[in-house]
């Protein structure tokens, strides 16, 4: 059993998971994803990296095409991001969560 983490790293979790099944864009109205990834700290975002790596390390051939081609999305966006910046040093928990997204088949 999983120890609960910080309200945070639950929120996170959950922004992601909603985003991978479709119920979130980043052309959303609300902007909740754009706020998220505009204001979290890097390791908030890295938690997200990691959690959405280490559940889809556990996914089978049954998901669903377009969920793993939101999250190779999400990653495209974010290396994006990362190459846009000054430096890659205030995304590198965010970078190495991405690590956990070639444990499994369903990402890569």
């Amino acid at each position: 059993m999983r120890l609960p983490g910080s309200p945070e790293d639950s929120l996170s979790e959950h922004l992601m998971a909603y985003y991978w099944r479709g119920n979130l864009t980043f052309e959303g109205k609300d902007r909740l994803l754009e706020d998220f990834y505009t204001h979290a700290c890097d390791r908030l975002r890295g938690h997200a990296m990691w959690f959405a790596g280490r559940s889809a390390a556990g996914w089978d051939a049954a998901v669903p095409p377009e969920v793993p081609e939101r999250l190779r999305s999400l990653m495209e966006r974010r290396l994006r991001v990362v190459e846009q910046s000054a430096s890659p040093a205030p995304f590198a928990k965010e970078l190495a969560g991405v690590g956990w997204w070639f444990t499994g088949r369903q990402i890569r």
